[in-house]
């Protein structure tokens, strides 16, 4: 569905506010940041994308996950720390 409160326009500025809110908070808390974790597996070849946003999570286990699925032809595990202005 790309209509109404789920167009892409309002889904894509729900992403930047939310983005916003995280990095204030973590502003906030100072505290050191935690890695960022993320797991892929897929079968085949993979493609070649342009995509400005990226799924991670805090959670290592979350990512673990995701690389230990049954398509296990090809499977990558990333831990990242970034800086706060690249949670945005």
């Amino acid at each position: 569905m790309t209509s109404g409160e789920w167009s892409r326009p309002r889904r894509a500025a729900h992403i930047v506010a939310r983005a916003g809110f995280t990095q204030a908070l973590w502003q906030r808390a100072r505290r050191p940041l935690p890695p960022l974790y993320r797991g892929m597996s897929h079968q085949g070849q993979l493609e070649q994308r342009t995509a400005t946003l990226v799924s991670a999570t805090f959670a290592p286990e979350i990512a673990q996950a995701h690389f230990d699925t049954s398509r296990r032809e090809v499977g990558v595990l990333y831990r990242r720390e970034l800086p706060l202005d690249r949670y945005s």
